[in-house]
């Protein structure tokens, strides 16, 4: 692929300027249909910016038409005009294909495993294709290859360890997850016939304070950490909280006013309005809108959303995710700049919140608006699905004081949704350090 040149002065944000380099390559036919891209981290490394810059160019550019992606494969250039075309499958030589526990039993003849435990299933996406995928098995990942050992990560990415004889620890979380399940399930089965806690078991929460500090120096109470299996959850739990609505205005004088504005039945104030970024983040859109709430879309300038059109919109609460920092090429001190208005923004009036959830696994990752919260009006949330991987769906939300203070009391009688015995292995795997160590290490790749 040719060299691309980009103007790190100019006042249009990089991946625009890739964006449209590429599109010209495509149109004029430097880059002929069918060709692979490079992978976001090659092409991260021979521009010299961030993977995440790279991520949504390629993403805009696959919204465009204008490229297609086959999982674990790439990236390859298409024709707008035309559908995607259908691919068959490649012929790999042996010793190219990510072992399976067929592969695995070869070669280690004195294990346990059975052949009948292996299953191949279609390969079902929105791409029809041709050929099937290997369901990892946590003894993939645990037996000691020789030679070269090729290890998936959760991201899709493919990690190869080229040493001869691999002894060091593969950032790969599977075996330490699994001790923590044999841990949770061997060691505390008397815990397991009590009462599942209302906001999740008290050791998780310590154990998720301990790791925000760490990981996001995000310094709060563990009573402020609410848990549950999925961040629909969390949303509704969110939005049902009164301090979170707009309270209506009245022509009520003294008394009365005060006692509408104090109010926390519900009955004297209207739903909560939450500010988006235009043009994004359409399947929160879908949620809030589901759980009553109104959706106003605000649209962005050079350093993200725009103030003056958040400060205009009607909104009381802005949602926006860590995710955001990284589409914003402009230096760090214009993100403080503007980190420093949205604070100005949501200090300025009692009932005013931002919501910002965490997707990012960036150890090195901008500083959380979180982080700098120093008046309680930061609402923090967070999934094990962008932590770890999609099957763990458990997240967490830490709210503000005051807000703490409501939930507990409105929501004393509800049981957590997310079973002791994943509160118990996650506990296990955060305390002995596994997920930090599986971030870190994954960062390193």
């Amino acid at each position: 692929m040719e060299q691309f040149n980009l103007d790190f002065n100019s006042k249009v944000k990089l991946y625009k300027q890739l964006y449209n380099q590429i599109t010209v390559s495509i149109k004029n036919n430097s880059v002929p249909t069918g060709t692979k891209l490079p992978s976001i981290r090659d092409l991260s490394n021979r521009l010299k910016i961030s993977k995440n810059t790279i991520k949504k160019t390629y993403e805009e550019l696959e919204k465009s038409g204008y490229i297609y992606s086959l999982p674990k494969s790439g990236f390859f250039v298409k024709n707008p005009n035309e559908e995607i075309p259908e691919i068959q499958p490649v012929t790999q030589k042996d010793e190219e294909i990510i072992p399976t526990v067929e592969s695995i039993i070869k070669q280690n003849k004195d294990t346990d495993l059975k052949t009948d435990t292996i299953q191949s299933v279609p390969f079902t996406s929105t791409i029809e294709r041709k050929g099937y995928f290997h369901i990892p098995h946590i003894d993939d990942f645990k037996s000691g290859l020789k030679k070269e050992n090729k290890i998936i990560t959760n991201s899709g990415d493919v990690y190869i360890d080229s040493s001869k004889e691999s002894n060091s620890k593969t950032p790969c979380f599977y075996p330490d997850l699994l001790e923590s399940y044999k841990y949770a399930i061997n060691e505390n089965n008397v815990k397991l016939y009590s009462k599942n806690g209302n906001f999740g078991d008290e050791n998780l929460r310590v154990a998720l304070s301990a790791f925000l500090f760490k990981f996001r120096k995000i310094d709060i109470n563990p009573s402020q950490i609410i848990v549950a299996s999925n961040i629909e959850i969390i949303f509704y739990y969110l939005l049902h909280l009164s301090k979170l609505s707009i309270p209506k205005q009245t022509e009520g004088k003294g008394l009365l006013h005060l006692a509408e504005r104090a109010s926390e039945t519900g009955s004297f104030s209207s739903k909560p309005t939450i500010a988006i970024k235009e043009d994004s983040y359409s399947y929160e859109k879908k949620l809030f809108q589901m759980l009553n709430a109104c959706v106003k879309e605000v649209p962005e300038d050079d350093s993200g959303i725009n103030i003056n059109y958040l400060s205009t919109s009607g909104a009381n609460i802005l949602y926006k995710t860590t995710q955001d920092y990284f589409y914003t090429d402009n230096p760090l001190c214009d993100i403080e700049e503007h980190d420093k208005e949205l604070m100005d923004w949501v200090n300025a009036v009692d009932y005013h919140y931002i919501i910002e959830q965490d997707t990012q696994t960036n150890l090195d990752a901008s500083p959380t608006l979180k982080s700098k919260d120093k008046t309680e009006k930061i609402i923090y949330i967070c999934s094990f699905k962008d932590l770890l991987c999609k099957g763990l769906s458990t997240a967490f939300m830490v709210l503000p004081k005051p807000l703490s203070e409501e939930f507990h009391q409105k929501f004393d009688f509800v049981e957590s949704s997310i079973s002791y015995i994943e509160q118990i292995a996650l506990t296990d795997f955060i305390l002995k350090g596994k997920l930090l160590n599986y971030l870190t290490n994954i960062e390193n790749i």
